[in-house]
């Protein structure tokens, strides 16, 4: 019993433009889950991105907007949040429960479940029905949250073995799950068929010459536009190329003659930071 006291809650997002729905459903998940409301779109993208890690569920109010018939920014909202914190259970709330886009949220966007706050048979909200709901989209939450495509995910591109066991190591304690390859051929295709966080690039692999790793970075940013990029090299680079890595959004970059591990986890914990404040931006475009 003790145990379970000191087991960490799980975080609930209440996304309702409604003051006195938002209040009904807060208050009563607050005495089981960590609980933070939001009541727009705006609201809810910033709440999701100050959280470092996801939202065990996220309670969705399917229209936030009564002049939004079509419920456009919900799906929009719902949308947003499959990008930016993929393994949160979903479940929407919704006074419609016969329209097209409650329909596709659903089916097409993968939520869980939909809750009536006006059952068609006239009944009243059911409180046990509606916390039997919650409790088990956020075991479903919990079981996918182990799963490795879940996790956030980095490259190393490195062909030192010393150079590429160092970063690994950092980076799965920083809780990234982390591919290694050793020249810029391996790393592209990785980067075509696959989606990270945060990529790590040394500039001189092997034989190749430096101009081949700031080619590299090209082919980084032409395929993932949204991964944040370390640069971590022995090769000390001219002003011109400092000037490409402003091109290419390179968010750091670290001599490995100076290198030290908290500056890399620094430099990490920047990277993560930037790609928060950059999605932000996006909400006033």
């Amino acid at each position: 019993m003790e145990a379970d006291m000191m087991k960490k809650r799980e975080a609930v997002l209440v996304i309702e433009d409604q003051p006195n729905w938002r209040e009904v459903l807060s208050s009563l998940l607050e005495d089981e889950y960590e609980v933070t409301s939001a009541g727009s779109y705006i609201e809810a993208v910033r709440a999701i991105l100050k959280r470092k890690t996801p939202f065990a569920l996220a309670l969705i109010d399917i229209r936030l907007d009564d002049r939004d018939s079509q419920n456009e920014e919900g799906l929009k909202l719902f949308r947003k949040l499959r990008e930016l914190s993929v393994p949160t259970s979903v479940i929407i709330v919704t006074g419609y429960p016969t329209i097209r886009t409650t329909k596709e949220a659903l089916k097409e966007l993968g939520a869980l479940d939909y809750i009536l706050k006006h059952p068609e048979d006239g009944s009243a909200f059911n409180l046990m029905d509606f916390r039997r709901t919650v409790r088990s989209a956020v075991e479903a939450f919990v079981k996918r949250r182990e799963k490795p495509d879940m996790q956030r995910r980095a490259l190393v591109v490195e062909d030192e073995s010393n150079w590429e066991n160092l970063l690994s190591s950092i980076l799965t304690d920083s809780e990234y799950i982390v591919d290694v390859v050793a020249g810029p051929e391996e790393a592209t295709e990785k980067i075509r068929t696959h989606r990270y966080d945060l990529t790590i690039v040394d500039l001189k692999l092997g034989e190749s010459p430096p101009e081949k790793g700031m080619e590299l970075l090209g082919e980084i940013r032409k395929f993932n536009k949204e991964t944040e990029v370390i640069v971590v090299s022995a090769w000390d680079t001219s002003e011109r190329v400092r000037d490409a890595f402003a091109k290419y959004r390179v968010q750091d970059f670290l001599m490995k003659s100076h290198f030290s591990q908290e500056t890399f986890r620094e430099a990490i914990k920047r990277a993560e930071s930037a790609r928060r404040a950059r999605l932000l931006a996006t909400l006033s475009n």
